[in-house]
């Protein structure tokens, strides 16, 4: 296998560090880097909004694509431009945030990404506070936030009481209906909350249409995850690799399995690619 691309999920992959710290190791930065120097186009993608993937980037001293937000915005970051983006209506956002209301009651809050800014209800900044570490809008009513808005890249949703885990089976139950899954996607990328975005929204189709803008092959695209939200991302490529510690699913379905993030797997993968 001839490798032109690889593409990696951040938190969990390669950065071990709980958020909002952003550290990766410098095993795997030297091996991002000599991949890169040999010519191999690098893509990093996450459920992160733009603000806090460009740590990341800070750190891996980089100059290629971001897919943030989990395929709802790409940006090319040597260029300092967003190249497209996909986003959900406000009317679609406030009947989410109706009906999970109806269902789970005070027990969860929200957070809206919209453009460049976020927005969140009491209730989801006091169970996240300690990780709001930028500008935010606090509403007290999360139905009138979502008429604040003129647009919505993700919804993320918390329980105060379920894990994501738990959350993420009642979400897909209660708005897996064929009207809910033509205007939505309900992803799985963090262990402490969900993450709701326009349906098509995945890290998979993104990468897919950087691939083709860049005339290189899935056969030829090596991907790196660790939660369902990597899911696509993993299968769209000729080498989809889990690291070891990955969501139970994602490693039934991974082509393959490397070492943990503490461990370096990715780092591991990427120094047999150069030999």
């Amino acid at each position: 296998m001839t490798v032109e691309l690889v593409c990696t999920d951040v938190d969990g992959t390669i950065v071990a560090t709980v958020y909002p710290k952003t550290e990766i190791s410098q095993r795997t930065l030297d091996a991002i880097k000599s991949v890169c120097d040999q010519g191999i186009k690098f893509i990093i993608a996450s459920g992160r909004p733009l603000r806090t993937m460009l740590p990341v980037a800070e750190q891996l001293d980089y100059n290629g694509i971001m897919i943030c937000l989990n395929g709802a915005l790409v940006y090319d970051y040597q260029k300092k431009m967003e190249l497209y983006s996909i986003s959900m209506t406000p009317s679609t956002v406030t009947e989410l945030i109706i009906d999970s209301i109806r269902i789970f009651g005070s027990h969860v809050g929200f957070g809206i990404e919209s453009g460049n800014t976020f927005l969140c209800d009491k209730k989801y900044f006091s169970l996240r506070e300690l990780y709001i570490n930028h500008e935010y809008r606090l509403f007290d009513n999360p139905v009138e936030m979502s008429k604040a808005i003129e647009k919505a890249e993700k919804l993320i949703i918390i329980h105060e009481n379920l894990s994501s885990a738990k959350l993420y089976p009642q979400l897909l139950d209660h708005f897996g209906d064929s009207q809910w899954q033509s205007k939505i996607r309900i992803s799985l990328g963090h262990p402490r909350f969900i993450d709701i975005s326009a349906a098509g929204v995945t890290k998979g189709v993104a990468l897919k249409k950087m691939c083709e803008g860049l005339n290189i092959l899935p056969e030829n695209v090596v991907s790196f995850g660790n939660m369902l939200n990597d899911t696509e991302m993993l299968h769209y490529a000729g080498r989809g690799i889990a690291v070891a510690d990955a969501h139970p699913q994602l490693l039934d379905k991974a082509d393959e399995i490397t070492d943990t993030c503490e461990n370096d797997g990715v780092a591991m993968v990427l120094e047999s690619i150069l030999r």
